[in-house]
């Protein structure tokens, strides 16, 4: 019995590759970091992105909401006397 890897005879499999009738006109820029096609201009605002934030400027988490009820207020912001 053979593997999925072989044919029916022992041989290994070739790929199958698709001829679709144009050739693939598309790279990567390693220099913009996304897909071109070749002889098109650049996409406005190409650039090499920036570089992700850092968490030394606060905390890191989300902001504090100014909706968020504080220990010992009560749903309707009314206090019952």
């Amino acid at each position: 019995m053979g593997g999925a890897d072989t044919n029916d005879d022992g041989t290994a499999k070739k790929p199958t590759k698709a001829k679709l009738g144009v050739k693939n006109e598309f790279y990567f820029d390693e220099e913009l970091k996304c897909w071109r096609e070749r002889g098109a201009p650049p996409p406005e605002g190409a650039g090499p992105l920036a570089p992700p934030p850092t968490m030394s400027g606060g905390g890191g988490g989300p902001p504090p909401s100014s909706s968020m009820m504080t220990v010992g207020s009560t749903a309707g912001g009314s206090t019952s006397e």
